[in-house]
């Protein structure tokens, strides 16, 4: 019986070679299965068992592992950053990133987990009782400030010996940020740290264009910045006010501050590079150096736009939260025990001087950004647009006069305008006077 089913297999694949050979109406292929697709519950499977592997693990030995692991990526960037022959200067500044982009992936990472978590629990887990808090959270909270902890050291200690010329303000950042880590993980708080890894993102996105030797300031890079150490950093201050203590309230809203000035700071070299393109273009390629005034006015009204957004929504977001703090005294309860009503009373009044103190501060910080926007780019787009500027541009013809010590042997050279300089200057009785004008 076996040979005779062989010998019927060879049969049918004979005939089947035979009538690939003939032309015909193609076979449709049979559509590829379906990707499986992300199994949200395997992922927090995954991440809990990790989360019992760290908890297991003494604090000193994921600090000095996170210490060894940085150490490690940093001399395997060095290799791949040696094949590409560049000069010391440059190689030194991308050498100052490659921690710092390593760091920032992992701490971004991290955050991305906190903030889902943050939205998968409305907000839940930042209560003052933590009781949405699970293990898990617990667990890479701590975990995620023991290695920013080693990143502080760690880059430190490669800024004194690897590349000391590249280091700005990061020493003055680490030393503060390790005091806070330690106070944070003292004190069991760590999960504030957590729930703000993800304003890690900016770095990132800066040290990815820094070790590609791009040093220009990146639009990517300000909108990281705007909703991350900002909007998000001053959603996640007021949402954990309850949790945290004043000076903690305070300290975070120091840093919405900072980020402020670095996102001021980012605009101004951002408008600035795009200047220096404008006036590199030269005279002889009209049209295109006109387009780039044009963008250059468009980013720089774009960014008005912005600002006054966040101004408004910081504003609206104030006003919550001090309805907020005033529906939950209760006078009523409190009128028959006078000292409990005049603390809470007492309690209530700093509240509220503290909010307001903050939001006056950051609102200050912004409309210094507008302030920038006008004081520095407004001659700028005035002439660019034909537009009068004399308003704001007026010289003293008599002061000029008696400086320049006119008389009748002089030419004078000025700007038209409306003439009344001109017929000034004619006191003097020049030999001439040539009057010139931005008019066409």
């Amino acid at each position: 019986m076996r040979p005779t089913i062989h010998a019927v297999g060879a049969l049918l694949l004979a005939l089947g070679a035979e009538a690939g050979k003939k032309k015909g109406p193609a076979i449709p292929d049979l559509p590829p299965p379906p990707p499986e697709g992300f199994d949200l519950a395997k992922m927090m499977a995954m991440l809990s068992e990790l989360a019992t592997k760290l908890e297991s693990l003494p604090d000193l030995t994921i600090f000095l592992g996170s210490c060894a692991l940085l150490a490690a990526l940093y001399f395997g960037g060095l290799l791949l950053l040696s094949p590409w022959g560049l000069p010391k200067k440059g190689l030194d500044r991308r050498k100052s990133w490659i921690i710092t982009f390593f760091s920032s992936l992992i701490m971004s990472s991290t955050g991305l987990y906190f903030a889902f978590r943050l939205y998968d629990t409305k907000g839940s887990i930042l209560l003052p009782d933590l009781s949405d808090v699970n293990a898990t959270d617990a667990a890479f909270s701590s975990a995620i400030c023991l290695f920013f902890l080693a990143y502080c050291l760690t880059d430190t200690l490669f800024g004194i010996f690897a590349y000391s010329g590249e280091v700005n303000v990061g020493f003055q950042h680490h030393t503060v940020y390790a005091a806070l880590l330690v106070y944070l993980l003292k004190t069991g708080q760590s999960l504030l740290f957590a729930v703000c890894a993800i304003e890690e993102l900016p770095t990132l996105i800066v040290s990815l264009y820094e070790l590609a030797g791009d040093t220009r300031p990146r639009l990517a890079t300000g909108l990281a910045i705007f909703a991350l150490r900002v909007t998000y950093h001053c959603f996640i201050t007021y949402k954990a006010s309850e949790l945290i203590n004043t000076p903690m309230f305070f300290f975070s809203s120091y840093l919405l501050l900072h980020h402020i000035a670095w996102f001021r700071s980012w605009f101004i070299k951002r408008v600035e590079a795009v200047k220096n393109e404008t006036e590199a273009v030269g005279s002889h390629d009209a049209a295109r150096a006109s387009a780039k005034q044009k963008r250059l006015k468009l980013e720089v009204e774009s960014h008005v736009y912005l600002v006054s957004a966040l101004m408004i929504a910081q504003a609206c977001m104030h006003a919550v939260l001090v309805l907020s703090e005033l529906g939950n005294f209760r006078p009523s309860k409190l009128w028959n025990e006078p000292s409990k009503f005049s603390m809470a009373f007492v309690v209530l009044v700093l509240d509220l001087l503290g909010h307001a103190l903050c939001f006056l501060l950051t609102t200050a910080r912004m409309a210094g950004i507008i302030q920038d926007v006008y004081t520095e780019h407004f001659i700028f787009h005035t002439i660019e647009s034909r537009s009068i500027i004399y308003n704001i541009s007026w010289e003293d013809p008599r002061v000029e006069r008696e400086l320049l010590k006119m008389g009748g042997d002089d030419v004078v050279l000025t700007i038209s305008s409306a003439g009344c300089n001109v017929l000034d200057y004619l006191v003097t009785k020049p030999k001439a006077i040539v009057a010139c004008d931005f008019n066409q």
